[in-house]
């Protein structure tokens, strides 16, 4: 089932000036003009719908300016889920986090989803229970992090340390999975060692105090 996009999901109100809105740094304009392997983007949604809706008419302002710095290393196509439902059945896998407008973004055998909510920075509304303001466009941070995320070999790994009432959010999380890492959980007091793959370790406010052995483990870990 495709579930419906931002508005669906939260109250909005939306107040964002024109200004600089769509500016790109020369740190993606690098990225996209040396993109060595081909990124499809599959947008589930009639180009039109989606250059007239309120939040995502951004986002296909901002992939237009992507396309025109990486060229034919980016392949963008719309496919409407409602009057070609076949199209979409490739993506089964991913069902529970798709919605109207997702942005399916592939490479090889590497593959993330962007949501609405992906590309605005929100904050519950002080005036309004229930509601959420739209504070800012995170566009060039969403987008450009997932086609990091799918074109390189390896994906970084970010662990964040729990088992001491640490404060961890799912904001925690996306703040990681949105700069291209696998965002996961880790328990010193079970594991003996840090994981290989560990790119990052992540103190998130810990209540009580680590052990000496913990703290050891990650002295290695820094020190590697």
């Amino acid at each position: 089932l495709i579930a419906t996009s931002l508005t669906d999901r939260y109250d909005l109100t939306l107040d964002l000036t024109a200004s600089r809105l769509y500016e790109i740094t020369e740190d993606t304009k690098t990225m996209l003009q040396e993109l060595e392997d081909t990124v499809d983007i599959t947008i589930l949604s009639a180009e039109d719908d989606f250059e007239k809706d309120t939040y995502y008419s951004k986002v296909h302002t901002l992939l237009q300016k992507y396309q025109n710095l990486a060229g034919e290393k980016l392949e963008v196509s719309y496919v409407d889920p409602y009057t070609n439902p076949n199209a979409i059945e490739r993506y089964s896998d991913l069902a529970s986090s798709l919605q109207t407008g997702s942005m399916i973004l592939t490479c090889g055998d590497n593959t993330r989803v962007l949501n609405a909510s992906d590309f605005y920075a929100l904050e519950e509304s002080s005036s309004y229970s229930g509601y959420y303001d739209v504070t800012g466009f995170q566009g060039e941070q969403a987008l450009t992090s997932a086609i990091l995320s799918v074109t390189n070999e390896e994906t970084p790994a970010a662990y964040i340390l729990q088992g001491h009432n640490e404060s961890i959010s799912t904001s925690l999380s996306s703040l990681f999975t949105n700069a291209g890492y696998t965002a996961n959980t880790l328990n010193l007091t079970e594991s003996k060692e840090i994981p290989e793959d560990a790119s990052v370790l992540v103190l998130s406010l810990p209540q009580a105090d680590y052990t000496e052995t913990e703290i050891n483990r990650m002295d290695r870990f820094v020190k590697n």
